[in-house]
């Protein structure tokens, strides 16, 4: 996947840290495991890392979820195991979800306690989830997993699931566990290149919306949005992965949000006009824009899922994993226009890419 090709390119720049790294890759109709691997390294320019596939880099085909799989004893140590696999769907309507981001850490946590190997977990921010606005305000740390609040999404609840099954195992089984809570995946830093489809993104397919539209709501201009360019997370994650045993839960995102002004500044700059109005107006157009079918498909890539009314989302505190990364001598590369206009760029280049 994205954050997972990623920190395989990171962990390419410390060969000190191993040995060899097995790539477990689900095939497709049309591609073996290793040919994918190949397609998405070449995707991002990263011949190097190609050259690598049979020296340093294995690829083997599966599916976490396949309990298959785990049957048999490597013929290698393997002494760390990183899960970046899951079902990002916000939706489904049978146990996909489950099956994949829980069942799939729980055969990976079985292959870990038969192997004495670390256990990795690349999980979400989002497991903090939603409180009632007239309650207790609630706020996530890296000490916590349960805070009262209520999760009302499928996807987030398989991810707070494989987290509690990992916890658990941690404590039942001592096997070692870090889990890595990661934000708003986007664009890398180095080229703004970004490869996630856009029609299964709701932060992208949200922003391009409004860029279709041309009016942006007030209150959405004046705030800001977790922004994080997945290289840099990568980066963060190989690093936090090294810590002491006694370090579990890592809040792995950039500590200064993005204004969203600057994200509609910047497509202004390339091209798309766009007309600040008050939150009344902008309901008022969006329900007339929905009155036909491509207004609505336009419509629907804006209203993507948020809390009720009633609702808003638990805050979330990564000071403690700032302290850690500040001790390990590792500090987030700004967000800066040039990068906000690679990103754009390559955002756009790539709907229109779709489109046609």
């Amino acid at each position: 996947g994205f954050l997972g090709i990623h920190i395989l390119l990171e962990l390419l720049k410390h060969p000190e840290y191993y040995d060899r790294i097995y790539c477990l890759v689900r095939p497709t109709k049309r591609q073996t495991g290793e040919r994918r691997l190949r397609a998405r390294l070449m995707f991002f320019d990263e011949a190097e890392a190609v050259e690598e596939i049979g020296k340093t880099v294995f690829a083997l085909q599966g599916d976490i979820s396949a309990e298959e799989i785990f049957e048999q004893k490597p013929d290698v140590k393997i002494d760390t195991v990183i899960n970046c696999a899951a079902d990002v769907s916000h939706f489904a309507y049978d146990d996909k979800l489950e099956r994949t981001n829980t069942g799939g850490v729980k055969n990976l946590l079985r292959f870990c306690a038969e192997n004495g190997a670390k256990f990795i977990q690349v999980s979400t921010i989002s497991v903090g989830g939603i409180y009632r606005k007239d309650g207790e305000p609630l706020t996530l740390t890296e000490k916590d997993l349960y805070i009262g609040q209520e999760i009302r999404n499928q996807y987030i609840l398989s991810k707070y699931m494989a987290e509690y099954a990992a916890l658990r195992a941690a404590i039942d089984q001592g096997i070692e566990v870090k889990i890595m809570r990661v934000g708003n995946l986007q664009g890398r830093i180095s080229d703004g290149e970004f490869q996630v489809q856009k029609k299964t993104n709701a932060f992208t397919r949200q922003l391009l919306g409004y860029a279709q539209v041309g009016y942006v709501p007030q209150s959405l201009y004046d705030s800001s949005v977790n922004f994080s360019p997945v290289d840099e997370v990568a980066r963060m994650i190989v690093a936090l992965s090294r810590m002491p045993k006694k370090y579990s839960v890592f809040h792995v995102y950039p500590p200064q949000d993005t204004p969203f002004n600057r994200l509609f500044s910047t497509l202004s700059e390339l091209g798309f006009r766009l007309e600040i109005v008050d939150d009344n107006s902008f309901a008022d157009r969006l329900k007339a824009l929905r009155e036909d079918e491509e207004g609505r498909r336009i419509a629907e890539s804006i209203l993507v899922e948020r809390p009720s009314l009633q609702y808003i989302d638990a805050t979330v505190s990564e000071d403690f994993t700032q302290r850690l990364l500040s001790k390990l001598g590792c500090y987030w590369q700004p967000v800066t226009d040039g990068y906000l206009n690679k990103y754009l760029k390559a955002l756009v280049e790539m709907q229109l890419t779709e489109e046609d």
